[in-house]
């Protein structure tokens, strides 16, 4: 990835996109694994989840009316959008939340 985001556990979003709304998660994933990424379809039971913030979306792409859609998981978070961007880093203990670079180094 060419540009590192912080991806804060607790993080909640809606996206309407192709024809639906997309209710994104970020939850907190078992030990030494890094956060769980979770898009849900509407309000229904048909949820995708990953890794990273690309691999929920690009499943549901694929499940989509869109399937030939270039999926960006941060684009479609909004960890690509300076609002969002900002909101982040105006959470109390920014300050204290490690980079990508340090935990993968780690």
């Amino acid at each position: 990835c060419r540009y590192r985001h912080l991806y804060p556990v607790g993080f909640k979003a809606s996206k309407d996109h192709f024809g639906n709304t997309y209710h994104m998660s970020i939850e907190e994933g078992k030990p030494g694994e890094g956060p769980v990424f979770k898009v849900q379809v509407n309000d229904s039971k048909t949820v995708f989840v990953g890794s990273s913030p690309t691999a929920p979306w690009t499943d549901a792409c694929k499940k989509s009316r869109s399937q030939g859609t270039r999926v960006s998981g941060p684009l479609f978070f909004g960890f690509s959008d300076i609002v969002t961007i900002r909101m982040i880093e105006a959470m109390e203990n920014y300050d204290l939340a490690s980079s990508p670079e340090e935990t993968e180094s780690e």
